[in-house]
């Protein structure tokens, strides 16, 4: 038996469990049946409380069950508790034993949060400042050192033309959507269920056979125009990690324009994606606001990667397709993530209806892929580029793209550590990543 308690905003799941004494149930089927149960109640956020009658001797750990019994505790972050409790026998053949949940909610305490007034920017006066600090200059020092030398010197003129405010917000502290071990839980269970869908494949890393005599081995430059419409033509959506806000980046397009073309075409032209512009912000996110919001597996991640990150995808994401769809080298057959083409709902119509026509029935089997982008195995990936006649530089660029991304879990401000993707790209690609024409 299982129920949630929940006093002064505070909640406990209570699992209530019954063991036959003697050999007639055998303890490892205990074990198996329970291990299920700790699973699910321990992706929760809520603290957990096992009771009952177990008829296990607790108070011989050198007992094989009882050893065996407190490690499969330990597995799964629990532990015994036998201090304070009250024997109260008489209430039947068994005794009782009382014990104290102590649920009291904890004092607010005050964190400092700092707000700008964005609005109150002049945007002219900003684009003088922007277009006076020449930061193109820094190109010569490599992508890497002009990446720097953007983000400190925009969160410099934003200093300067909106300065930052603090102020004192309450929060409780063992409140879950403040705890840093909450973040911390949620990293490890994004990361364990991929790793659990990892060891059940078997990937095949070899070479693949050339499928085109065509070659792409350089990009073509983008132009101060193109990525002043991309700019104005992209969602708003900011990142942590962006040293402005896009907004006021937008507002400011015709002087950010040139910038970000150089920082592109310096990351094209060298096959080279610099470690900032591969750090992603993850923000767990409900799949459904009707689910349990305790439950860690009704929570999509999303990642949010900086502004200019973005800017530099669209840009080789075109030319990636222009190269496929001019060499005919994308499936047919493929209806997603491709403008203008028939898609792949009304194919299925039709040859259902047609199939009826002709007095049959018709059995449709659909296959869903379980975190597919998040398990894409880079040397396979890799291998499928270089058999479409990706090559040099262009094969560099997606090579850096792939290797030490790095992602960080967010959740309510709080953040754990950083983390390296072995697989994937980020744990919820945002937009229209590149690969997905694979």
């Amino acid at each position: 038996m299982s129920a949630t308690i929940t006093s002064t905003g505070r909640s406990v799941d209570l699992i209530v469990v019954y063991r036959p004494p003697g050999h007639q149930y055998p303890f490892a089927n205990f074990v198996d049946e329970l291990t299920p149960l700790l699973e699910d109640s321990t992706l929760k956020c809520t603290p957990l409380v096992i009771t009952g009658d177990l008829n296990i001797h607790f108070d011989n750990v050198s007992a094989p069950n009882t050893k065996r019994f407190n490690d499969l505790l330990v597995g799964y972050g629990l532990s015994n508790f036998f201090s304070d409790l009250d024997v109260v026998p008489g209430i039947s053949d068994h005794s009782a034993i009382v014990g104290q949940l102590h649920l009291e909610k904890p004092r607010p305490v005050c964190r400092t949060k700092v707000l700008r007034n964005i609005k109150a920017i002049d945007r002219l006066s900003f684009a003088a400042d922007v277009q006076q600090s020449n930061i193109i200059a820094s190109c010569s020092d490599g992508i890497a050192n002009l990446i720097d030398c953007y983000n400190s010197t925009l969160k410099t003129l934003l200093d300067v033309h909106a300065p930052a405010k603090s102020r004192p917000v309450k929060f409780r502290p063992h409140a879950p959507c403040c705890s840093i071990s909450l973040a911390r839980l949620f990293g490890e269970f994004f990361t364990n269920k991929i790793d659990a869908i990892c060891t059940s494949l078997s990937p095949d890393i070899s070479q693949r056979p050339s499928r085109t005599i065509t070659v792409f081995d350089s990009f073509e430059p983008t132009s101060t125009e193109e990525i002043e419409s991309l700019i104005r033509h992209t969602p708003a959506k900011s990142c942590d990690l962006d040293p402005i806000p896009t907004m006021l980046l937008k507002d400011c397009s015709h002087i950010f324009a040139p910038i970000v073309a150089e920082i592109v075409n310096l990351s094209m032209n060298n096959g080279i994606v610099p470690a900032a512009l591969k750090l992603a912000h993850v923000h767990p996110t409900l799949k459904k606001s009707s689910l349990n919001p305790e439950l860690l597996k009704n929570y999509r991640p999303i990642s949010n990667l900086p502004y200019i990150s973005k800017v530099l995808e669209r840009v080789v994401f075109s030319r990636l397709s222009d190269y496929l769809r001019e060499n005919n080298l994308l499936d047919s057959r493929q209806s997603a993530y491709r403008a203008r083409v028939e898609t792949l709902l009304v194919n299925l119509s039709n040859d259902i209806l047609m199939e009826m026509d002709l007095g049959r029935i018709t059995v449709l089997v659909s296959l869903d892929l379980s975190s597919a982008f998040d398990t894409v195995h880079h040397d396979i990936l890799l291998n499928i580029l270089s058999s479409l006649g990706i090559q040099d530089v262009v094969l560099d660029w997606f090579k850096s793209y792939l290797t030490n991304r790095q992602q960080v879990i967010i959740k309510s401000l709080v953040c754990n550590d950083c983390k390296t993707l072995q697989l994937g790209w980020s744990l919820c690609p945002p937009g229209e990543p590149i690969s997905l024409r694979f």
